[in-house]
């Protein structure tokens, strides 16, 4: 995922520099460009398209990634849209039996469509994956049957549930990544392989989605086969006959083990740099990206640049526009910082700050530091501590 955001010029984009991206975003992202199988996601209400090479090769247009879905092309826009538009407004879809015209064999595909939500269980996205469909060539075949070996073939965790929310069908993948029998997963066996910690909360919220029949989204430690636990994410959509009559649920199981622990080392490495920002004996302020959004300001860097505790969130330049008005050249300092990733110190230097509504003539000593990676390559989201220490004048 570094390599596809550091390849994209993110700056004039919808989203914006990636240090900005929320964490479901980032999590969702990762499993779809690192996914084997066709993934693709549709971020927010523009439902910008992020396809993974394999999701992508099946529409009649594929395009880049970060564009409006409408792009993607008349015919295929407009049969996915309004199930786009369902999914965003919680409602369950049927999956969608797509043909591409460009592949050699005029393949057709299911195409799924999940809802992707943030902490707080609100929508922010549509997941969707796609697997190949083939008619049965005998239409006297039971199409249950035919399903079932079709989706033994998909390199993917795929289930069904019966209306009473017991599973009636894992595929063997299943059963390859668990090591669980037949026998012991289906019907709500399938719980035992979560996690004893995942396992009370996986199961409410599952079973409150079956009984109001609508999407839901999972997090949990998966059992393996070895004895070991693996973090999945499992999406689940209500079936319906043609008469509307609830049928169960079918879903994905998805492994994300290695976005997780990422997210996870990230989570304690930011709270880890906010804990030591916040007991630093000096003024220090973290700036993120090119235009230096404050974050995290100690007590006391908030009480030098003296414009009250409001001022995170906000661009350096409209914190503290005296930079600007007085011909001082620290913002330009930092930009170098940023662009060419060495730090600059100076001692000594005169800072013309307005406090409290006051112009002050102070001398400080001042650092600017970019923060690396372990391997010494620039994040694709930069922190800039501005560490100030006063002398008098």
């Amino acid at each position: 995922m570094g390599q596809f955001l550091a390849s994209q010029d993110w700056s004039n984009s919808a989203l914006g520099n990636p240090d900005g991206w929320p964490v479901s975003l980032k999590i969702t992202l990762g499993t779809v460009l690192g996914a084997s199988t066709k993934m693709a996601l549709f971020w927010g209400q523009d439902f910008l398209f992020f396809p993974n090479d394999a999701y992508a090769a099946i529409l009649d247009n594929p395009i880049h990634s970060d564009q409006k879905a409408a792009r993607i092309g008349h015919e295929p826009w407009a049969l996915i849209q309004p199930l786009l538009e369902r999914v965003w407004n919680a409602e369950a879809v049927e999956p969608l039996v797509y043909q591409s015209v460009d592949s050699f064999e005029n393949q057709r595909y299911l195409l799924n469509f999940s809802p992707v939500t943030d902490e707080n269980g609100v929508i922010t996205g549509v997941l969707s994956t796609a697997t190949a469909f083939v008619q049965p060539s005998d239409q006297n075949q039971e199409s249950e049957t035919y399903d079932r070996q079709v989706t033994d073939t998909v390199p993917a965790i795929i289930w069904t549930t019966k209306p009473d929310g017991g599973c009636s069908y894992l595929n063997k993948q299943w059963y390859e990544y668990t090591g669980q029998t037949k026998a012991q997963a289906e019907g709500f066996g399938w719980l035992d392989a979560t996690h004893p910690e995942d396992k009370d909360a996986s199961s409410k919220q599952f079973l409150e989605a079956n009984e109001q029949h609508i999407p839901f989204h999972l997090l949990y430690r998966l059992h393996q086969h070895d004895g070991t636990y693996r973090w999945a994410m499992d999406k689940g959509s209500p079936r319906f006959d043609a008469e509307g009559n609830y049928l169960g649920m079918i879903g994905t199981v998805i492994d994300i083990h290695e976005q997780k622990l990422a997210e996870e080392s990230l989570r304690a490495s930011e709270a880890k740099l906010r804990s030591i920002v916040s007991t630093a004996p000096v003024a220090i302020g973290l700036f993120v990206g090119r235009d230096l959004i404050v974050e995290n300001p100690n007590q006391t860097f908030i009480d030098i640049v003296g414009k009250g505790p409001d001022i995170v969130g906000k661009p350096l330049r409209e914190v503290m526009p005296e930079l600007i008005e007085q011909n001082q050249p620290f913002l330009q300092i930092l930009d170098d910082v940023f662009t060419t990733g060495q730090r600059f110190h100076s001692y000594g230097s005169e800072v013309k700050i307005v406090q409290n509504g006051v112009m002050t003539h102070n001398i400080y000593n001042i650092t600017y530091s970019p923060v690396l990676t372990k391997k010494e390559r620039y994040m694709p989201f930069w922190i800039l501590p501005w560490t100030l220490q006063a002398r008098q004048k």
